[in-house]
């Protein structure tokens, strides 16, 4: 959907989660969806400067949405 040039693996991150208690009932993925504007100054979550660019939310609801529709296709 958004092409190779805008996607990629992260290397593994020590997030403060709790959705491995899900994963241990259930098969699951965690993925993160950006929504920093390059152009702009990013800062991490939880920062009181951190902004996110609301424009990729619809990107991100159809990404789900094909996500879910060829799982249960």
């Amino acid at each position: 959907m958004f092409g190779p040039e805008h996607t990629g693996v992260m290397k593994p991150s020590m997030v403060g989660e709790d959705f491995s208690y899900y994963l241990r009932e259930i098969p699951g993925a965690f993925c993160f969806v950006g929504a920093g504007d390059p152009n702009k100054p990013v800062y991490p979550h939880h920062h009181p400067r951190f902004q996110i660019d609301e424009s990729v939310l619809p990107l991100a609801a159809e990404w789900f949405c094909r996500l879910v529709m060829k799982y249960l296709s």
